[in-house]
């Protein structure tokens, strides 16, 4: 289904009746700190015993590379002080809802250039688009699908090709391999291992219907463009080339 509008989507409602999961990668928050229907929908939801939890995508500061220009598609009419201050209420808005539910919201940052919103309630995904407009992305087109999210994101989280270990984890594991024979049978076993993991995801993707296989590909954008603060071994300043 095609809605205009992200408000036609009526997502008070649905996260009041979340039970599984709300997922938010459709950063910054402005607009939702400032609706109050949605955080009342949400800290509601986030308060029920039983009820789901929130995960939600936060843009890196403007200082990494892709960031201006990000922003500036956007907010194509705000300056940079404008554009860091709705920066600065999106975090005080994640700040307050981790807060307020420490165990229930777990905030992920954006590593790699956004390629669309996308919004999951559920088994339900709602994703809009980006364009070069002065209509802003809340205002444009928004689909919605039904998927097996709980499947799509087991999917996700197996990459297609293992990432060969690099730098001094690889040259340790190295040194131990010299040292341990019974480190190196462990490593061998937990290889094969990773490797029967990784065909058995590829071939369940492989497995989907049509439909399924193409909401996987937005799933995969949440999952593999976002990372916890445990699963960065640096700040993203460090990570990423800044502009000159």
């Amino acid at each position: 289904m095609i809605s205009a509008g992200v408000t036609s989507l009526n997502l008070p409602e649905r996260i009041a009746a979340a039970r599984q999961r709300i997922w938010f990668h459709a950063p910054p928050y402005g607009r939702f700190a400032a609706a109050a229907p949605l955080c009342e929908a949400l800290h509601a939801t986030l308060s029920r015993p039983q009820g789901p939890c929130l995960t939600i995508a936060t843009l890196p500061c403007m200082e990494i590379s892709w960031m201006p220009d990000f922003m500036r598609l956007l907010r194509p009419h705000a300056n940079r002080q404008a554009l860091q201050q709705e920066l600065a209420d999106s975090d005080n808005f994640l700040r307050q809802l981790k807060n307020d539910h420490p165990e229930r919201v777990h905030i992920r940052t954006i590593h790699l250039r956004p390629s669309l919103p996308v919004l999951i309630i559920d088994d339900t995904i709602y994703f809009g688009h980006f364009a070069h407009s002065a209509t802003l992305t809340p205002d444009g087109f928004w689909c919605t699908v039904t998927a097996p999210v709980e499947e799509l994101l087991r999917i996700a989280a197996h990459p297609a090709m293992p990432h060969a270990a690099h730098g001094p984890v690889a040259e340790q594991h190295a040194a131990q391999d010299l040292v341990s024979e019974q480190y190196t049978a462990q490593m061998l076993v937990s290889e094969q291992h990773t490797a029967q993991v990784l065909v058995s995801e590829q071939h369940t993707a492989q497995m989907l219907v049509p439909e399924h296989r193409a909401a996987l590909r937005i799933v995969e954008e949440c999952v593999t463009s976002t990372c916890s603060a445990a699963e960065s071994a640096v700040p993203f300043t460090q990570q990423t080339t800044t502009e000159p």
